[in-house]
């Protein structure tokens, strides 16, 4: 393989490398998953206290819910 060529690739990996990096550090926050559920469904999520926080804009809902983590039933028989 020419020395130029096999250079050349291995600055096309860093730049890659380092775009992908950037990338998945650019927004953190972002990288959560979004479920569509009803409003109704969100109603009920709200009163059962699983819902940090709410954000309405024009038509949408936007809405954030509680991580809680899920243990074990331990007093099942």
């Amino acid at each position: 393989m020419n020395p130029n060529l096999r250079n050349f690739a291995l600055w096309v990996i860093i730049v890659l490398l380092l775009l992908a990096l950037f990338t998945l550090f650019q927004n953190p926050g972002q990288r959560t998953t979004s479920q569509d559920i009803s409003f109704s469904q969100l109603l009920n999520e709200v009163d059962q206290g699983r819902v940090r926080d709410v954000l309405i804009q024009g038509p949408e809902i936007h809405g954030t819910f509680h991580r809680r983590p899920q243990l074990p039933d331990l007093c099942a028989e």
